[in-house]
Protein backbone atom coordinates (compact mmCIF):
# COMPACT_ATOMS: atom_id res chain seq x y z
CA UNK A 1 0.00 0.00 0.00
CA UNK A 2 1.11 3.53 -0.68
CA UNK A 3 1.65 6.04 2.06
CA UNK A 4 -0.02 9.03 0.40
CA UNK A 5 3.27 10.84 -0.21
CA UNK A 6 4.12 11.34 3.47
CA UNK A 7 7.82 10.70 2.81
CA UNK A 8 7.89 13.95 0.85
CA UNK A 9 6.57 15.99 3.75
CA UNK A 10 9.03 18.68 4.78
CA UNK A 11 10.95 18.66 1.50
CA UNK A 12 11.72 21.85 -0.41
CA UNK A 13 12.60 21.69 -4.11
CA UNK A 14 15.04 24.42 -5.18
CA UNK A 15 16.03 25.03 -8.79
CA UNK A 16 19.20 26.74 -10.00
CA UNK A 17 17.17 29.66 -11.35
CA UNK A 18 15.80 30.20 -7.80
CA UNK A 19 19.35 30.45 -6.46
CA UNK A 20 20.38 32.71 -9.33
CA UNK A 21 17.45 35.05 -8.57
CA UNK A 22 18.59 35.44 -4.94
CA UNK A 23 16.50 32.91 -3.04
CA UNK A 24 17.60 32.56 0.60
CA UNK A 25 16.59 30.12 3.30
CA UNK A 26 15.64 31.64 6.66
CA UNK A 27 17.16 29.48 9.41
CA UNK A 28 16.54 29.51 13.16
CA UNK A 29 19.14 28.46 15.77
CA UNK A 30 18.00 26.90 19.07
CA UNK A 31 21.36 26.65 20.83
CA UNK A 32 22.71 28.82 23.63
CA UNK A 33 26.34 29.06 22.57
CA UNK A 34 27.69 31.47 19.97
CA UNK A 35 28.64 29.65 16.79
CA UNK A 36 30.15 30.71 13.49
CA UNK A 37 29.71 28.22 10.68
CA UNK A 38 31.25 28.20 7.23
CA UNK A 39 28.92 27.15 4.42
CA UNK A 40 29.98 23.81 2.99
CA UNK A 41 29.52 24.89 -0.61
CA UNK A 42 29.85 28.68 -0.74
CA UNK A 43 32.36 29.18 2.08
CA UNK A 44 30.22 32.00 3.51
CA UNK A 45 30.24 32.51 7.27
CA UNK A 46 27.01 32.40 9.25
CA UNK A 47 26.92 33.62 12.88
CA UNK A 48 24.34 32.53 15.44
CA UNK A 49 23.96 33.04 19.19
CA UNK A 50 21.31 33.21 21.90
CA UNK A 51 20.87 36.88 20.95
CA UNK A 52 20.95 36.33 17.19
CA UNK A 53 18.87 33.23 16.56
CA UNK A 54 18.11 33.58 12.87
CA UNK A 55 19.85 34.31 9.60
CA UNK A 56 19.32 34.02 5.88
CA UNK A 57 21.42 31.22 4.39
CA UNK A 58 22.35 30.42 0.80
CA UNK A 59 20.36 27.31 -0.24
CA UNK A 60 23.57 25.61 -1.39
CA UNK A 61 24.80 25.58 2.23
CA UNK A 62 21.62 24.18 3.77
CA UNK A 63 22.31 20.46 3.61
CA UNK A 64 25.36 20.67 5.86
CA UNK A 65 23.75 23.19 8.21
CA UNK A 66 20.56 21.17 8.75
CA UNK A 67 22.54 18.10 9.79
CA UNK A 68 22.95 19.94 13.11
CA UNK A 69 19.75 19.53 15.14
CA UNK A 70 20.10 23.05 16.58
CA UNK A 71 19.06 24.50 13.22
CA UNK A 72 15.77 24.39 11.37
CA UNK A 73 14.33 25.96 8.27
CA UNK A 74 11.81 28.68 9.07
CA UNK A 75 11.01 29.94 5.58
CA UNK A 76 12.22 31.37 2.31
CA UNK A 77 13.15 34.93 1.44
CA UNK A 78 14.51 36.89 -1.49
CA UNK A 79 17.87 38.69 -1.40
CA UNK A 80 17.59 42.50 -1.46
CA UNK A 81 18.58 43.81 -4.86
CA UNK A 82 19.24 47.30 -3.50
CA UNK A 83 22.53 48.59 -2.13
Amino acid sequence: MGCCGKKRQGMVAIKQRDIDSGLLMHVEYSGNDSVVLRGGLTGRQYSFSAGQRSADVDPRDMSSLLQDTRFRLKGLSQKDSGA
